[in-house]
């Protein structure tokens, strides 16, 4: 069975992923893996609520999938090189993500596509978190739209297809030679306790 990775990012969940979806579609063995690079989402870098709320979600995600049979790799950043040896220990001839949208990250997930390509390993990206994408709406003559009321027209005619996606009830096994760090590792909770009020209103 060909092997593929499937890199979360900030979609943390097992439903509604269609990078994960698109993965199991093709009948890959699913490496699941999750690489904490905070200095290359700056300057839009997580606060400590946003690492509070990191740490919880990969929890519940590690969680979710322990339950299926597999588990959550927590490699360490560049991005790119994580990913480069991933693809080396495991012969992974695909990489899935879902795409993000700040410009930094952009940036890094074309040069990512990129040199992987190069490399002979298939990217296939997804949208996880938008109705449409910034470039799928245009004006007639081809500007982004400006005047929410003509926009939101656009987006009726096209039509909204937002049914969510189940999640799988069972995953290939990883390979137990395979190295992680842990949640805890990555210094995301606070030293100080200050986020107990989070803890009583939210759950992730």
């Amino acid at each position: 069975m060909d092997t593929a990775i499937v890199w979360f990012r900030r979609d943390l969940r097992l439903a509604d992923n269609p990078a994960l979806r698109d993965a199991l579609q093709r009948r890959l063995g699913i490496i699941p893996v999750y690489i904490h690079a905070p200095e290359e989402a700056a300057p839009w870098d997580d606060g400590g609520a946003s690492r509070w709320w990191l740490y919880h979600s990969l929890t519940l995600l590690a969680e979710s999938l322990r339950s299926r049979g597999s588990r959550l790799l927590i490699w360490e950043g560049p991005s790119l090189k994580a990913l480069q040896a991933l693809i080396a220990a495991t012969g992974a001839s695909h990489v899935f993500w879902n795409r993000r949208y700040e410009p930094a990250l952009r940036t890094r997930d074309a040069r990512i596509e990129k040199e992987l390509n190069r490399a002979g390993v298939q990217c296939i990206t997804c949208n996880a978190g938008l109705l449409f994408e910034p470039w799928t709406l245009s004006t007639g003559k081809g500007d982004p739209y400006r005047v929410f009321t003509p926009f939101w027209r656009a987006c009726l005619r096209r039509g909204i297809d937002a049914a969510p996606l189940p999640a799988p009830s069972r995953l290939s096994a990883v390979d137990a030679r395979l190295t992680s760090r842990s949640i805890e590792s990555l210094g995301l909770r606070p030293a100080i306790p200050w986020d107990r009020g989070l803890t009583e209103q939210w759950e992730p």
